[in-house]
């Protein structure tokens, strides 16, 4: 793990987390190695800078793992405890040092404040990830333009541990609408019992360059856009364990950041969530109810019924309904591009970005743990 310094934002940070057992507690594993770490930078701290903890990919669950653990497990065991304690040793550095809010952990779980005590409040942030990172439309003003080669467009990249993408496949597979789709499927992983398509190759990228395949989804704008309607497959599906998360990943910003209407394959509530947040959805033009059904199967039927009612649809109805979305259609993409400005998500999130333009550089590269002392 790299601890970085962006002298632009006078922050440090480190590189995004994936693991918090192994990039955080496998370093930070008592309160004197923690105190020793941030000692090293105490006098940056005291003038002005900050340092984050990075922890905002969609599977670094920062409310399991630090907040869960040690407030609803009354059984646990003792390396649970050790894990629990991170926070309170955060809590007691910035205490001791008068350092307010200098030391930071950011979490892809919008709605964290709601989820963790009041103790924690200066600590734990929640931050916008994923809201710029697939591409964005280029026909804004002239949308009612469009016209629309087929129905629906999806992404099921990675199928491991994702059973629901599998039965997504095989309705469209079983109904003949693979036909009617622009698609990615088992692209990342890859399973061999079950086909592999990726969407087709940009033409500013080679098919000779080895990882191009994986940046599809991020440049399918120009693909989804030539569908009607986007089939947004969320990274958390199960009810009973996410209902309570407000984390939203990468794959609701392609429908949004290319301007076509979705239906989500998502925990229940996660519409709501989004309405939360400001967005508006269709539920002029469909039923949306699937939201609120907790059976993680009897939603995804819910969401193959509405489907089948949309492939029915001539494509000419298909066009005037899309018409009339596109005030909520430019509300989204408005609301999406800005909403690092949203006031429960304010994060300096821009600084995650300007190791492309040369601000970042590595300040301390993390190794082993050696006799409680942090190796370089």
């Amino acid at each position: 793990m790299y601890i970085l310094y962006n002298s632009k934002w006078n922050t440090f940070r480190t590189d995004e987390i994936w693991n918090i057992d192994k990039d955080i507690l496998s370093y930070f594993s008592s309160y004197e190695i923690t105190k020793s770490f941030f000692d090293l930078i105490l006098p940056n701290l005291k003038n002005g800078a900050k340092f984050i903890f990075d922890l905002s990919h969609e599977d670094c669950d920062v409310y399991t793992e630090f907040i869960n653990r040690k407030y609803h497990y009354l059984n646990r065991k003792e390396d649970d405890y050790l894990k629990s304690d991170f926070l309170d040793w955060i809590y007691d550095y910035i205490l001791e040092n008068e350092l307010d809010n200098s030391i930071q952990i950011w979490t892809g779980l919008l709605n964290i404040k709601k989820l963790i005590p009041k103790k924690y409040n200066k600590i734990v942030y929640p931050k916008i990830r994923f809201n710029n990172y697939p591409h964005k439309s280029t026909d804004y003003i002239f949308l009612n333009q469009r016209k629309f080669d087929n129905r629906f467009s999806f992404v099921a990249g990675r199928l491991s541990q994702k059973p629901e993408r599998i039965e997504i496949f095989n309705f469209f597979k079983n109904n003949n609408l693979l036909n009617d789709s622009t698609y990615a499927f088992n692209t990342i992983d890859i399973n061999s019992e079950y086909p592999t398509k990726y969407l087709e190759n940009p033409t500013f990228h080679t098919k000779t360059k080895k990882n191009d395949k994986l940046l599809y989804s991020r440049y399918g704008e120009m693909f989804f856009s030539k569908s009607f309607l986007h089939l947004a497959i969320e990274s958390r599906w199960t009810s009973d364990k996410y209902t309570r998360y407000g984390f939203i990943s990468e794959k609701i910003f392609r429908p949004i950041n290319s301007m076509n209407p979705f239906i989500v394959v998502a925990y229940s509530h996660f519409i709501k969530k989004l309405h939360e947040l400001g967005f508006k959805t269709f539920d002029k033009w469909w039923d949306e109810s699937y939201d609120n059904e907790k059976d993680d199967e009897k939603r995804l039927n819910m969401i193959f019924n509405l489907l089948k009612d949309i492939s029915e649809k001539p494509m000419d109805e298909l066009q005037k309904m899309y018409k009339e979305m596109i005030p909520i259609l430019q509300h989204n993409f408005d609301l999406a591009t800005n909403l690092h400005e949203h006031t429960d998500l304010a994060t300096p999130y821009e600084s995650i970005f300007d190791q492309f333009f040369g601000f970042d550089r590595v300040y301390l590269p993390l190794t082993t743990k050696i006799n409680n002392d942090i190796k370089i």
